[in-house]
């Protein structure tokens, strides 16, 4: 896991975000005209402060609203702060192509806008390659809070996608947080141990070392493996993952979900060689097969995603969001224990490995 400070986020990148998150609503257009036209005389009389403020105004009263974006844009960039005018034209032209039939003066605002960005744009980029270690810094601390502050968590991911947009590891937290306000609310959400190409929280239970890219992890193996996650997980919990074969048999092919692992058992959910898919318990006297279900209309080639819940000495299972299995074991510390992976004798491939506690 990242383990680096967050520095403090520049002004430029809220006032971005507010630019690109503002809704489209329909306010009065009266008032925002005028308000535009404040802002326009404040900015003729160099006071770009205040006319920043009005052409906000406006943008808050009515929008879409290219006008109070383009004279936005303008007094911005006479201030210096050019990643917020980019934004802010960018804002306008996007605007400008919801408008039917252009007029003379929104043409000419057009074509001033898409200089300025061109203009600026280059000089914008650097900044965003500049700021590519506070991109990572954001998203550390939004991790590191999610569930103690998720408010901030929630600021620092969407700051994170201002500058990334395609930052995979921001956007599956923002996810994960929808209509989440409180510390109580998050403590139940799927905590990822694998959202990265990082193993720091992998315990690996075999020699050779897994082949990590992209968040997916790959393995291939003639005999057995166990991947155990070093969390104890005890009462209540919930594991899920997602898993695909990927063509490779060394005789019988098994792998899914480990849980509940400790010296003496563990239980596991799997996919098997004879295309079905398993609850299995393991001990000294070796395994039993609890319950299985056969495969109908599922490849083992595609990715799916097994879950299991845990709730005391019950346990229900699930492929693909749909319950397959509920069993009750005679001890309320049967599942008790550490989660894992357990691939034998395949090729196979997991990602999205969660844990909700």
């Amino acid at each position: 896991m990242i383990h680096n400070s967050i520095r403090r986020a520049p002004p430029l990148l809220f006032l971005a975000l507010a630019l690109i998150l503002t809704p489209v609503f329909a306010g009065d257009r009266d008032v925002a005209d005028l308000l535009c036209e404040k802002g326009e005389k404040a900015a003729k009389s160099r006071d770009y402060e205040g006319a920043i403020k009005y052409f906000q105004r406006a943008l808050e009263e009515h929008s879409p609203h290219p006008e109070a974006c383009f004279g936005l844009a303008k007094a911005l960039e006479k201030l210096g702060r050019t990643g917020e005018a980019v934004q802010a034209y960018l804002r306008c032209l996007d605007e400008l192509k919801g408008v039917k039939e252009l007029s003379r003066a929104q043409k000419r605002m057009e074509g001033q806008a898409r200089r300025a960005v061109n203009k600026l744009g280059k000089g914008y980029q650097q900044l965003s390659k500049l700021d590519a270690k506070f991109v990572e810094d954001l998203v550390a601390f939004g991790r590191k809070n999610f569930n103690g502050s998720p408010e901030w968590s929630k600021k620092a991911f969407q700051t994170a996608l201002l500058l990334d947009p395609g930052n995979k590891l921001a956007k599956s937290y923002l996810e994960r947080l929808r209509g989440v306000r409180t510390p109580a609310e998050a403590a139940g959400l799927f905590e990822a141990m694998i959202l990265d190409d990082k193993l720091e929280n992998w315990n690996p239970g075999i020699k050779k070392p897994w082949n990590c890219q992209g968040g997916v992890l790959s393995i291939d193996v003639k005999k057995s493996a166990n991947n155990v996650i070093k969390t104890q997980l005890e009462h209540r919990y919930s594991v899920r993952a997602t898993f695909r074969h990927t063509g490779e048999d060394y005789g019988r092919r098994t792998f899914g979900l480990l849980i509940g692992e400790t010296e003496d058992t563990a239980w596991a959910l799997l996919f098997s060689w004879a295309d079905t898919v398993d609850l299995v318990k393991f001990d000294s006297s070796g395994s039993d097969r609890i319950q299985s279900k056969v495969l109908d209309n599922h490849k083992v080639s595609d990715w799916a995603t097994l879950r299991v819940a845990v709730d005391g000495n019950e346990i229900t299972t699930f492929l693909n969001g749909k319950m397959l299995f509920r069993h009750v074991a005679e001890k309320d510390t049967a599942f008790d224990g550490a989660p894992g992976v357990m691939i034998e004798r395949c090729s196979a491939e997991v990602r999205d490995f969660e844990v909700q506690r």
